[in-house]
């Protein structure tokens, strides 16, 4: 399913965050809260308003608790800029569920679509196109368990996670680079190279001293004296 969202917001555990991005995390609590200002929900359904097409309805995502009150005020806003934009209560939990925020706080992941208990009470509505208002997507478990009530719609959130840039995957090794305590940020330039064509260097002695400290003898530190190796064979 597509989810529509306003802004981007970036976790303080990913690094320091701008005025920008404090805001938008501020914003994203404050729609959450019935009692917040409404210049606070008027300030996110102009960002969210512009992301849709009408004729279109607006449902409001209940809480984890069942209730939509936040949502619906939401929702309402959206509508009155928007015409041809219709609020309609077409979802309800069937009981409530712990929120994200207490799992995230116990290291849990995201509660599954199917154990959402979110059930259709408007099946039939006409076929316009839904969007499912919500104040924030962390997961993007909750929309998918609305879209699975009503067969269709689409997300419609004012901030959603900021993608975290992935690290770069070794996919080769190049024996020319020089040692990098980090591999996984390694840009490898050549390609593994088979066994076959590997050139075996050949062997030299260690410096006298070493070899009193190795134990060996002059005839043990001799490279004409050591085997030769087949660079195709010897790495079998």
């Amino acid at each position: 399913m597509n989810i529509l969202a306003a802004r981007k917001y970036k976790s303080p555990r990913h690094g320091p965050l701008t005025p920008t991005e404090t805001e938008t995390r501020r914003l994203a609590y404050a729609l959450k809260n019935p009692r917040s200002p409404a210049r606070d929900f008027a300030t996110a359904a102009a960002e969210m308003a512009a992301l849709i097409q009408t004729p279109c309805w607006l449902v409001p995502i209940p809480a984890s608790n069942g209730s939509t009150r936040a949502n619906t005020i939401l929702a309402a806003h959206i509508a009155r800029l928007r015409a041809g934009a219709q609020l309609a209560h077409a979802l309800r939990r069937t009981q409530p569920i712990e929120s994200q925020c207490a799992r995230h706080r116990r290291n849990l992941p995201a509660t599954p679509p199917e154990k959402h208990h979110l059930r259709a009470t408007r099946p039939n509505l006409s076929p316009r196109q839904i969007y499912f208002v919500d104040n924030v997507a962390t997961s993007g478990s909750t929309l998918r368990a609305a879209f699975a009530a009503l067969n269709r719609g689409a997300g419609l959130v004012s901030p959603t996670p900021a993608a975290k840039a992935p690290l770069a995957t070794p996919t080769s090794y190049d024996p020319g680079a020089p040692f990098n305590p980090f591999p996984e940020t390694a840009v490898i330039r050549t390609p593994v190279r088979c066994a076959a064509s590997f050139t075996c260097l050949p062997v030299t002695a260690p410096p006298a001293p070493l070899a009193r400290r190795l134990g060996l003898t002059p005839t043990q530190t001799r490279a004409k004296d050591s085997p030769p190796l087949d660079s195709a064979s010897s790495l079998r």
